[in-house]
């Protein structure tokens, strides 16, 4: 039997997600990220998801494309900014 292993390239908490949700509102207004003009679906669903007053992410306006997207680009800033290395 195999045992299961827990992925670390995985999001595992609400808390996780929505501080990559920030971190690619954040990027967006700094000009650190950019999208190109023909990702429609994926600039239509960025704009789609709400935040509530609490400034927590609405998670019922979040869907697969801004998830992704959210997720992704919270792995290339932490990847460029060196907090993925693993010391020896």
């Amino acid at each position: 039997m195999n045992k299961f292993e827990s992925n670390k390239e995985f999001v595992h908490s609400r808390k996780e997600f929505e501080r990559s949700g920030h971190l690619l509102n954040e990027g967006f207004h700094r000009d650190k990220i950019k999208i190109y003009a023909h990702m429609t679906l994926t600039i239509k669903s960025i704009k789609r998801t709400r935040v509530l007053p609490n400034q927590r992410l609405d998670l019922a306006t979040v869907n697969e494309f801004a998830r992704n997207v959210s997720n992704f680009s919270d792995k290339i800033i932490n990847h460029s900014s060196g907090k993925n290395d693993q010391k020896s």
